[in-house]
């Protein structure tokens, strides 16, 4: 029934009996959701799938069996991962790591992705400061944002150009002096 849900329309009356189903069976209820998430993932509607998971978290009791061993937080990492959010997953793999009873089997996946997931989640560097930075110095923003090598050569091929304009601007007016005299 829940497979056939998950490819089914958003708008089909089956997503009404669903939510009434779920209702009716309130000690199930983070089960559900939670299955409900997995089928959603399994045919790739990733955000309905993190809509059930979020469900799932919040009707959920501590003491529920994918909660203690961390396999809700191992798929909530992979789900935010689907979504491009780097830094929630790492947030989901991290917390995982935390718990005492977790899941030995997923313990290396989650560390692997979490050390992994620390080269992608960079901290915010202003846009507005990168742009100061090179309009002071050519090639600062770029180092700032952490492009070193373009800075490098921006800087570089900025200063060989005001180096060569420089000396032909200089050269110029010795001739003119020279000519004068």
């Amino acid at each position: 029934l829940m497979k056939c849900y998950a490819v089914l329309d958003e708008k089909s009356d089956l997503k009404k009996e669903l939510k009434k189903y779920v209702k009716k069976h309130k000690e199930e209820e983070a089960d559900l959701y939670f299955d409900l998430s997995k089928t959603f993932y399994q045919v790739q509607k990733y955000k309905e799938s993190e809509e059930y998971n979020n469900s799932a978290l919040e009707s959920a009791k501590p003491d529920e069996p994918y909660f203690k061993d961390g396999t809700q937080a191992i798929f909530s990492g992979i789900l935010k991962l689907k979504l491009l959010d780097f830094p929630g997953a790492k947030t989901s793999f991290d917390d995982f790591l935390k718990q005492e009873t977790y899941n030995k089997e997923y313990q290396e996946l989650a560390t692997a992705l979490s050390q992994e997931l620390n080269t992608l989640v960079c901290p915010q560097k202003s846009v507005s400061l990168s742009v100061i930075l090179s309009a002071l110095l050519p090639g600062s923003g770029q180092v700032y944002a952490g492009n070193y090598k373009k800075g490098l050569y921006s800087f570089l091929i900025n200063a060989s150009l005001i180096g060569a304009s420089a000396y032909s601007f200089t050269r110029a007016q010795d001739e003119k002096l020279s000519g004068a005299l």
